[in-house]
């Protein structure tokens, strides 16, 4: 039941707090933890890769709408790129002050900064949701359920899915899928999600067993979702990042 579900899940939490920390004998913990949950994570699936493919398109259509709009009107796109970068500055001043922000104006130039192709898909909080405290676990434990179907391509500097895969999975989509999905949550969702698999690609490493898609994949995460790596690099072993992470 959902109920068990979450009370394995907060016991599992708890064994790996703090998650500076290596597990002990990671070969036997993992496997067993995230088989567990392969049914109910599986479930995220189809979501995760939806968000991921609705997300792509509207990164090209920011593209094209600003490549067009830079042709037909540059003065007008440097207008509200310039107009833009004013109210943010202004609203970050506040902000740092403790202030509110005394302004309007943000949501009245949002309009013409989408017809501009001005925005960041991938960046922005489209709703809010409420609090659930499991997702990042959730979502740490169906990437690891996945992670065998994807392997490293040096040339081209991306994971892609493996050949012998018998239900193919896209890493570029997903990427951007899982991203998205966790910021619509407070920055802590994502900041715990990459904990976790620093914590994992540490315990591994410890052992012996360096998982270099996991490194990989980390390091496209916070690429993708404009997180700092710092966190990683603090929790992983400088030599086992430097060997396995393109630069």
């Amino acid at each position: 039941s959902d109920k068990t579900m979450m009370v394995q899940l907060q016991g599992a939490m708890r064994t790996l707090h703090p998650h500076s920390r290596t597990v002990e004998s990671p070969a036997k913990f993992y496997p067993p933890l995230i088989t567990k949950f392969t049914k109910f994570s599986s479930l995220l699936a189809p979501y995760i890769l939806r968000v991921g493919q609705i997300q792509i398109l509207r990164q090209q259509i920011s593209l094209t709408l600003h490549s067009l709009a830079k042709f037909e009107s540059k003065q007008l796109v440097t207008a509200v790129e310039t107009l833009n970068n004013a109210l943010v500055a202004n609203v970050t001043s506040h902000y740092t002050l403790d202030h509110v922000s005394p302004t309007d104006s943000l949501y009245e130039i949002t309009p013409y900064l989408g017809a501009c192709g001005l925005t960041q898909p991938l960046l922005q909080v489209y709703s809010t949701f409420k609090d659930i405290p499991m997702l990042p676990m959730l979502m740490f434990l169906h990437l690891h359920g996945h992670v065998t179907k994807l392997q490293y391509n040096t040339q081209c500097d991306l994971l892609v899915p493996t050949r012998r895969a018998a239900d193919p999975l896209d890493p570029v989509v997903f990427n951007i899928g899982l991203s998205t999905i966790l910021r619509q949550f407070p920055n802590e969702y994502i900041v715990e999600f990459q904990e976790l698999c620093a914590q994992y690609i540490s315990s591994y490493s410890v052992a012996g067993s360096t998982p270099s898609t996991s490194i990989v994949f980390l390091k496209q995460f916070s690429d993708c979702s404009n997180s700092s790596l710092l966190l990683t690099r603090n929790c992983v072993p400088y030599n086992v990042l430097n060997t396995h992470v393109p630069k």
